[in-house]
């Protein structure tokens, strides 16, 4: 009977395997050898929810491969746009985890979205994921047992997500606090804390609030992924 490996052991042979790529082939290649996986997560969620517990063994590569969005900003824009964008394509996926050549026009694409639009309900197209509590619950409870260099990226999603559906601010400060226990440091927490504290909201819970032309997410999506190597 093969060895069962708890998911800690199946994301240490996960990093391992990303690693390996990244010094061996660069970090791009590390990011588009989990693309795949990561794309056809989010992409099976439209159809069917994730029933953990069915599957031990996929739980533990869904739990790992969302534990890897900590190493690499990139991956991280890639799932923040899949959520707000659910028709994006693997291609377009692919571009901006990757830093490719059309990532800032995807990336701004879904920033127009969510700062710009108010007819674009980002609460009802989230939605669309078959997540019972919603998608941000969904990513913070999947990484809740990894050590918390693991966590950060998947966090990091879970608050834009959160933020951007027009959660209640209890619920986004819940998943921003989460966040500052393992990435005190992140610039999407400074952004989203500072709209908490203003009251900002997404161009579709605005109701007449004035436009607000510092965007929580440009220099995160746009200069991280034009400064990838």
């Amino acid at each position: 009977m093969a060895e069962q490996l708890s998911p800690v052991e199946v994301l240490d042979r996960e990093f391992d395997a990303f690693e390996a790529a990244r010094r061996s082939q660069g970090i791009r290649a590390a990011r588009a050898a989990c693309t795949p996986a990561l794309y056809g997560f989010f992409d099976r969620l439209l159809e069917r929810p994730w029933e953990r517990g069915r599957d031990t063994e996929s739980d533990r590569n869904i739990v790992a491969r969302l534990g890897l969005l900590s190493c690499s900003r990139p991956l991280v824009d890639a799932a923040i746009c899949k959520i707000v964008i659910p028709e994006l394509s693997a291609e377009d996926f692919r571009q901006v985890a990757l830093g490719g050549p059309l990532a800032p026009n995807i990336t701004d694409t879904a920033l127009d979205d969510v700062y710009e639009k108010r007819g674009y309900d980002v609460a009802s197209i989230a939605a669309q994921y078959r997540a019972d509590k919603g998608m941000p619950a969904l990513l913070a409870s999947a990484v809740g047992e990894l050590p918390p260099d693991f966590r950060k990226g998947a966090l990091d999603a879970a608050v834009f997500v959160s933020w951007a559906q027009g959660d209640d601010p209890d619920t986004v400060g819940e998943y921003c606090a989460s966040l500052a226990d393992v990435d005190p440091w992140s610039m999407t927490l400074g952004h989203v804390a500072n709209y908490l504290a203003q009251g900002f909201r997404p161009a579709f819970r605005r109701d007449g609030q004035p436009h607000e032309k510092t965007r929580a997410m440009p220099d995160v999506f746009v200069v991280r992924l034009a400064h990838a190597r």
